[in-house]
């Protein structure tokens, strides 16, 4: 991976930052659709260390962390969600940037195996306050909810009635005005693949 050579090459402690987040991102997406983790402990132990800093969160931290859970241990992923959510608990409105953030940490938590930890910041999500209108979110939140009901129970009765409730209106209406036709297929993608992790079989 180029990003990966220019991270490895690079003397530039600035130049060097840079290309370690630009190729975690990368990593994170290939990882994400492949299985495929093209880092080592070395260099997830240096990206932990971008992140653990992190005293307040601006836009830039929360794309950045968004987009690379998958190569963070899952004690960084927790303590980083639980302090965003923190710092968002007091806020009037909050974004649909910050939901999704962490709502993929969630998603990450439950792919390595830990549904409980998940399930907490599932919780603070949900005690934030989201605009009215952000159905993104509340439609992500549910999917999630939808998870964890069939890792307790292994039954994909709850992913069924999910995928059955965006067929609703205004869910469908607003499912039919994103750009990206591909949402309902990527949620049977990451079902499929919680599916696997949690080897519950054909319930």
């Amino acid at each position: 991976m180029c990003l990966l050579d220019k991270y490895q090459q690079s003397r530039d402690e600035f130049s060097k930052v840079e290309y370690l987040l630009k190729s975690a991102m990368a990593m994170n997406y290939y990882l994400d659709l492949s299985g495929k983790d093209l880092s080592d402990i070395k260099y997830k132990v240096t990206l932990a260390k971008q992140f653990n800093n992190i005293r307040h969160w601006f836009k830039k931290e929360i794309i950045l962390f968004a987009n690379v859970q998958l190569l963070l241990d899952e004690d960084s992923v927790y303590k980083l969600s639980r302090s965003l959510a923190s710092e968002m608990y007091d806020k009037k409105l909050v974004s649909v940037l910050v939901g999704n953030t962490l709502i993929n940490a969630v998603f990450a938590l439950l792919k390595e195996k830990q549904p409980d930890k998940a399930r907490v910041i599932l919780n603070a999500t949900c005690q934030l306050n989201f605009s009215q209108n952000d159905l993104l979110t509340k439609v992500r939140i549910k999917f999630m909810k939808a998870l964890l009901n069939y890792i307790d129970t292994g039954k994909e009765y709850p992913i069924r009635q999910f995928l059955d409730s965006l067929k609703e209106y205004p869910i469908r209406q607003f499912l039919d005005s994103l750009e990206d036709g591909h949402l309902k297929e990527s949620w049977i993608f990451a079902f499929l693949q919680i599916k696997n992790i949690y080897n519950h079989g054909n319930n």
